[in-house]
């Protein structure tokens, strides 16, 4: 088995490189900014492809994306998205057309393709309008799940598309609500959260996500749309718990939740039942364990 990982060097990337490495895999990651890859690929350009070798590869992961978290209306933002969610995924079709060795996909997706407010539980069959903030990164996200699945379908290759919930780690950017969290109840005494009953996460660890994916590709029966989460629901007053509870001091800061009468509930509650049946997920890393280490590796005393 060969494995080419589009993002190989990104931050689910690099975790699904190291395993599968551990796991006497041959797996080759590829990317555009990271010297430690073994193929310097911009995949917003189909001539960069032909650094690949041909006919070689069995297995493609992709990881390769550009996350949200500029405004909406933000060229640049949409520029980039386009050039890698959009672009990109379509040359990638276009050059695994090419190889006749290559047998599955993998592309990792995320659960925002869906609109929120969620469903509860949400299943793997959603299908929504994608609108909000987000609406840039969201929908790039659904035309990448959909220009995947009519080219697998024409071209008789396995897919698997992975829609992973909140993905944290220990190298996870130091941006974000886990962070704000962990920096407020580090230096602050009093921390209020508006809504923060009302609007829960599934948070999923990046080790775990990488399983996730070690799993798919020697299980020719992984198919299709999976949900990648851990089927753990954690409100945010219930995460700053959590975390306060971690630090080990004297003064621990006192959260204070006050709610909108007119908040709209924002659950997190992922069906996990089809993952189970291609790992077990009760032994992910749970979040107050997965804090911890998260902690521990960037050398924060708690």
């Amino acid at each position: 088995m060969n494995v080419l990982i589009f993002g190989g060097s990104g931050f689910l990337g690099s975790e699904i490189t190291e395993l599968l490495k551990q796991k006497n895999i041959n797996c080759y990651s590829a990317s555009s900014n990271n010297l430690n890859s073994d193929y310097k690929i911009d995949i917003s350009k189909i001539g960069s492809f032909d650094k690949l070798p041909k006919n070689f590869f069995n297995i493609i992961i992709n990881c390769a994306t550009i996350l949200p978290g500029k405004d909406f209306l933000d060229k640049e933002n949409l520029d980039n998205t386009y050039k890698t969610n959009i672009l990109g995924t379509q040359n990638i079709c276009n050059w695994i057309k090419k190889q006749s060795s290559v047998d599955k996909i993998v592309n990792c997706s995320t659960l925002v393709v869906n609109s929120k407010p969620w469903k509860i539980s949400i299943t793997e069959n959603e299908e929504s309008y994608c609108h909000g903030n987000h609406i840039v990164y969201s929908n790039s996200k659904l035309f990448q799940e959909l220009l995947f699945k009519t080219f697998s379908e024409k071209y008789s290759i396995d897919l698997a598309q992975v829609r992973f919930s909140a993905l944290y780690g220990n190298k996870m950017p130091k941006v974000g609500l886990l962070w704000n969290l962990i920096n407020e109840i580090k230096t602050t005494n009093k921390i209020k959260i508006k809504n923060s009953k009302n609007v829960s996460v599934d948070f999923l660890n990046v080790i775990d996500a990488s399983k996730i994916i070690l799993n798919i590709i020697n299980n020719k029966k992984a198919l299709g749309i999976i949900n990648g989460a851990s089927g753990v629901e954690t409100s945010i007053y219930d995460l700053g718990n959590i975390i306060k509870n971690i630090f080990n001091n004297n003064n621990k800061p006192v959260l204070y939740n006050k709610e909108d009468q007119n908040y709209t509930v924002d659950r997190s509650k992922v069906s996990v039942d089809k993952l189970k049946e291609i790992i077990d997920v009760s032994k992910f890393i749970s979040i107050d364990e997965g804090i911890k280490k998260l902690l521990d590796h960037n050398e924060i005393k708690y």
